[in-house]
């Protein structure tokens, strides 16, 4: 067997699934902005529903304000994603392990849904800062609220955190659970590649051990 040129095949699928793991994240990330804008705009008017007189307590003029804040955030979605969603350690391809990575039907990976809930926790800034919402400490478990301090330290009040789960879109765990596969995918060509690297190191003592 020729070791090295199984190898350098092996590199080039390789290259060629990392590509489509890049193709696969940029459309992820198209889908979440729609998805962010959408979620944005449903749960302010849940929350608008469920906090009546706080609302009209803003009177007009600050409740104008609120609204234009909160459309301000809607349109800022794809800029948000970009600065949530694009670190490396969020993306396999980009920071390779051996973990095992399963599809599930109901949710995204941990890492992903754990940083866009934080992501969310932008709107409940804003709601909070109006005294439309309110966000307690996670170890408090106070379940009334849907926003968390992110962290165990409810002093620390820089981020926010939405607490409950999120109902992603179809497109979204579609491009997830193929993302996953790919992920599956390199990480055989990866076991391969490095079965073949002993294999060669193998036959290689070998040659120098007859040659002596």
């Amino acid at each position: 067997m020729n070791f090295d040129e199984q190898i350098a095949t092996y590199k080039q699928q390789k290259q060629q699934l990392l590509d489509e793991m890049e193709g696969k994240k940029e459309m992820f990330l198209d889908e979440l902005v729609k998805f962010t804008a959408s979620w944005f705009e449903e749960h302010t008017m849940h929350s608008i529903k469920n906090n009546p007189e706080k609302v009209i307590g803003l009177g007009e003029d600050k409740a104008r304000q609120l609204k234009t804040e909160l459309k301000e955030l809607a349109n800022r979605s794809d800029e948000l994603v970009k600065n949530y969603m694009c670190e490396d350690d969020l993306w396999w391809h980009m920071n390779e392990n051996k973990h095992s990575y399963f599809a599930k039907d109901y949710k995204l990976q941990e890492k992903h849904e754990k940083k866009i809930r934080l992501m969310f926790g932008e709107l409940g800034k804003i709601l909070i800062a109006y005294d439309i919402e309110k966000a307690s400490s996670e170890s408090q478990r106070n379940f009334s609220s849907s926003w968390f301090y992110d962290g165990y330290n409810s002093e620390d009040k820089k981020n926010i955190r939405y607490a409950s789960s999120v109902t992603f879109s179809k497109e979204l765990h579609t491009l997830d659970k193929e993302y996953i596969e790919l992920i599956n995918k390199v990480q055989e060509i990866n076991w391969k590649s490095e079965d073949l690297e002993e294999q060669k190191k193998v036959e290689n003592v070998e040659d120098w051990w007859t040659s002596l």
